[in-house]
């Protein structure tokens, strides 16, 4: 399993750098709630998150995950409120608590490959990061990360 089941806060760390060009911040860094379930007899989990943005609106996204235990491959698929179809999957594996997951995709007009970086060394508090390469993989630049939080 990608994270542990149950509620959590994540604090998000925008880093403000999309393939080389400087956006403003996506959103402060800040709490925001995740819910996590496990399911398909143990080979997928589901997550929703939400947060309220500036303008009062709740912003919603969520990810289902499968797990071939042929290839001992996950699956990440990600869809947001924002509409549009649901992204390409990241696939990808764990080797001693942090998973590296890939796949191709369109930034800013640009092709790119996309690394999502699931650290669970501590499993209490895992952490993700996003990063693009416009380069075929030679350089990433780190452009999104958060801290997920359990609830107890």
């Amino acid at each position: 399993m990608i994270i542990a089941t149950g509620e959590a806060v994540i604090l998000q760390h925008p880093l403000a750098v999309m393939i080389g060009k400087r956006l403003p911040p996506l959103v402060e860094h800040r709490f925001i709630t995740v819910e996590n379930w496990s399911g398909l007899e143990g080979m997928g989990n589901f997550d929703v998150v939400r947060r309220q943005m500036p303008d009062g609106k709740v912003y919603e996204g969520r990810t289902v995950r499968t797990f071939d235990p042929k290839t001992r491959l996950w699956r990440l698929y990600w869809m947001d409120s924002n509409g549009g179809p649901i992204d390409p999957p990241v696939i990808g594996s764990f080797e001693n608590g942090v998973g590296l997951f890939f796949c191709k995709d369109y930034q800013v007009g640009r092709p790119v490959i996309i690394v999502f970086r699931w650290d669970k060394t501590n499993p209490n508090q895992p952490v993700w990061g996003q990063a693009f390469s416009d380069d075929n993989g030679k350089t990433w630049e780190w452009n999104y990360s958060n801290t997920s939080y359990r609830v107890k």
